[in-house]
């Protein structure tokens, strides 16, 4: 499925921080697309602890919030994440909530006809992941994890460098990442959410191996170490190793 002659017009599902922060200033740098709508989960959809009536402030507080970002970046209100999937003026949709809501969502858009960029990780698990590209394929649309930093330019530096031997023969490479820690609300602190620090910041070395290692690549050694303080995975390592005995 195509998209009509001119803009792509990209749909957000939900108000998320990272929009504001980081997506939407780069969407509207780009010429091709345009922001033209920001959704906000209705009662049905929300799922929490809420009766109609108590969810009314939360409702009002998430309308207020998109609103801000519509008068920042354009677009329209859906009060729905289903109404703007099935509105005919979206073509393509963000998904910015928690990893767990993913698979949910980017299979809807896609069965209603939708492309898909998903904040990574896609899912939070190989065999959703896999159903998600097949259904891509099947309807001819595209689904796209937004490892932002895969398209930097100094990445295709990097690769040219070690084709061109500049340097030599690749053995290997170290990477790390991690962040501060956070309140104890936040999602990633939530097993039931999605978190955990291989879904939030392991997907990023292991992009980065990916990226510089041949396509063969084996796990050869990994762990995954918890606190009492959480439900989560909260650090861990691996060691991977390509076709060519070069190392990550």
């Amino acid at each position: 499925m195509g998209y009509k002659m001119g803009k792509i017009r990209i749909g957000v599902l939900g108000a998320a921080d990272i929009a504001c922060r980081r997506f939407l200033p780069a969407l509207k740098k780009v010429d091709c697309f345009q922001l033209a709508g920001v959704a906000v989960a209705d009662f049905y959809e929300w799922g929490g602890q809420h009766d109609e009536r108590s969810y009314a402030p939360l409702l009002a507080q998430k309308k207020e919030k998109a609103q801000k970002l519509i008068d920042l970046f354009g677009g329209r209100l859906f009060v729905g994440y289903e109404n703007m999937l099935r509105s005919e003026e979206i073509d393509a949709v963000y998904i910015p909530l928690p990893p767990s809501l993913h698979y949910e969502w980017a299979r809807k858009a896609l069965t209603l006809g939708k492309h898909v960029l998903s904040e990574k990780p896609c899912t939070v698990n190989l065999k959703d992941t896999m159903e998600l590209m097949a259904l891509a394929e099947e309807k001819d649309l595209a689904i796209n994890e937004n490892y932002a930093f895969t398209m930097h330019r100094q990445i295709g530096a990097i690769q040219e460098v070690i084709r061109g031997g500049a340097i030599g023969e690749l053995r290997l490479i170290r990477s790390a990442f991690g962040f501060p820690h956070r309140s104890a609300t936040d999602f990633r602190y939530d097993k039931k959410m999605g978190g955990g620090a291989l879904l939030d910041c392991g997907g990023y070395v292991l992009k980065a191996a990916q990226l510089f290692l041949d396509e063969e690549i084996e796990v050869l050694t990994s762990v995954l170490h918890h606190t009492k303080d959480h439900d989560v995975d909260v650090y861990g390592s691996a060691v991977l190793m390509d076709g060519n005995g070069s190392e990550a």
